[in-house]
């Protein structure tokens, strides 16, 4: 085989999320490393962006200038599909057999095929190309496509309990959501079986997935770090320093699942002692069912103007946010390593959130953090006000591995999937 790989990627790296951003990262190390990366953008990642970009605009303005690097196709729902009312074509994207891949290019010699998320779309068409290829397949799994260890699973339904007494979504509603969920996790286990690699970020993805998978995976233990430029960004704040304000901060997103319920209760609370404090919540939400529920909330009790939706925020503005609150709220329910407490211990702001698998293993002996039980919204309040009193804290940098680093083991666990297979031209 010659020294070159011809990696076929299904990733989405258009920088909107963490895991998009994550992909980016990878690509470009691939094609640094001299491999030719050949992508295919999933479904899934191209629907996060809007329904007001066309796939033919988001792969151009997302191409690299990297000769090694070069999008050859994408997933997309059929047409047949794509003329159904919005419901059921939302709900129709949920089945596989709806979805085709659309080839915009030869696809020229691959030596392997890879996806670089754990969403259903890009795993199917991961292991449909490698058996048409007659190649082997990989994944990586960013997070927990499921959630199969009990005590995990049994805290995820709590959540989800929580989520609707607070906002009345009808029972039929989460009966519905859980034949889905069932739906995703039997395809999810039937698929994982099928691939020749599986890497995890973290090996808190294998502690969510249940019993046996640990032994099934790679973990890179953690596979993640910050980049060069939001290291170079901290050291100029830090090194500038900023005041700390009267200001709570919550980043984890708009999703119950990692949190935003759990902050808005428990500052309900921290508000009793602190009446001039104030909760910034970052970045926004496409759902407006879950904003407007979000909202709702907030007015029920009695929060309206002592919570501020700042929306999108650059690095830099994030940063600083960050730096300047008295601590960061991070009540998160899933997460495989979590960027959002990485940042803030290193801007010298504690955190507080659960003693869930990924905060535990890799934050959980630090100072300047503090790890309560999952829902006990008494004990996360209280553990945020231990740190206002104290107004300042001695805090632990997080000791996370280079860049170059993970990457070195990312790409030689490629190289070890290609081994000797010659590849098929289509």
């Amino acid at each position: 085989m010659s020294e070159d790989i011809n990696l076929l990627v299904v990733g989405a790296p258009f920088g909107r999320t963490g895991g998009q951003i994550r992909a980016k990262r990878s690509i470009e190390a691939y094609a640094k490393n001299g491999l030719n990366v050949k992508i295919i953008a999933p479904y899934s990642g191209i629907k996060i962006m809007g329904p007001n970009m066309s796939i033919n605009n988001l792969l151009m303005v997302s191409q690299s200038k990297n000769d090694r690097i070069k999008y050859v196709g994408y997933i997309d729902l059929s047409n047949r599909i794509k003329k159904l009312p919005a419901l059921k074509y939302t709900l129709s994207s949920l089945f596989l057999k709806v979805l085709k891949f659309q080839q915009i290019t030869h696809l020229g010699k691959v030596d392997a095929v890879i996806s670089l998320h754990e969403n259903i779309d890009a795993i199917y068409f991961t292991l449909k190309l490698a058996k048409k290829l007659k190649v082997k397949a990989g994944v990586l799994l960013q997070n927990p496509p499921f959630i199969g260890n009990f005590k995990r699973r049994k805290k995820i339904e709590e959540v989800h309990a929580l989520y609707s007494n607070l906002t009345g979504i009808s029972t039929l509603k989460n009966y519905h959501q859980e034949l889905i969920k069932k739906w995703l996790e039997y395809n999810y286990l039937k698929l994982l079986d099928n691939f020749d690699l599986i890497i995890t970020v973290t090996k808190a993805t294998a502690v969510d997935m249940g019993n046996g998978w640990m032994e099934k995976v790679v973990s890179l233990n953690p596979g993640v770090s910050l980049n060069t430029e939001d290291l170079a960004t901290i050291h100029k704040i830090n090194k500038k320093g900023v005041e700390k304000k009267d200001i709570i901060v919550y980043s984890g997103g708009f999703d119950i699942y990692k949190g935003i319920i759990d902050a808005i209760l428990s500052f309900r609370l921290i508000r009793k002692k602190y009446k001039n404090l104030k909760l910034y919540i970052t970045g926004k939400s496409k759902n407006p069912v879950i904003m407007n529920s979000i909202r709702k909330l907030i007015k029920k009790l009695d929060l309206k103007n002592n919570i501020v939706f700042t929306g999108f925020l650059s690095r830099e503005e994030l940063f600083r946010l960050k730096a300047e609150a008295q601590v960061i709220l991070h009540p998160s329910h899933m997460d495989a390593f979590s960027y959002n407490v990485c940042e803030s211990l290193y801007l010298n702001t504690p955190v507080v959130g659960y003693d869930i698998p990924a905060l535990k293993i890799y934050y959980g002996n630090l100072e300047g953090i503090k790890l309560v039980k999952e829902l006990d919204i008494e004990a996360l309040s209280a553990e945020t006000i231990n740190f206002l009193k104290q107004k300042k804290s001695d805090i632990d940098i997080p000791n996370i591995p280079a860049w170059d680093d993970i990457m070195s083991k990312e790409i030689a666990l490629i190289r070890g999937l290609v081994g000797e297979t010659e590849g098929v031209i289509v």
